[in-house]
C-alpha cells in the first residue's frame, strides 16, 4: 500500500441546514460518524468546510492516518 491513510468526506443534505450547525454539533456527527464506523480510536484529523462565496455546502474532509493499524484490529477481532 502505497498511501497508510483513507479520506472521508460528510456532506449534510440541503434538507439538514448545515450551514446552520454550530461548531459543537459538527463534532457531534464527526464522532458518531467514527463510533459507527469503528474508527475512533485510529489517528485522524478533519477539517471543516464553510465556504459562503460559493454554492457549496458545508462538508468535512476526514483523514485517517493510522491505516494500518486499524485494519490490523480489525482482522484480529471478530465482527
Amino acid at each position: 500500500m502505497k498511501n497508510a491513510y483513507f479520506r472521508i468526506e460528510i456532506v449534510p443534505s440541503k434538507e439538514e441546514r448545515a450551514e446552520e450547525w454550530t461548531d459543537d454539533q459538527w463534532r457531534s456527527v464527526i464522532d458518531e460518524y467514527s463510533q459507527r464506523m469503528d474508527i475512533s480510536d485510529a489517528q485522524a484529523f478533519w477539517v471543516l468546510h464553510k465556504r459562503t462565496d460559493h454554492d457549496e455546502l458545508p462538508h468535512v474532509h476526514g483523514r485517517v492516518m493510522s491505516f494500518r493499524l486499524f485494519m490490523a484490529s480489525c482482522l484480529k477481532q471478530p465482527r
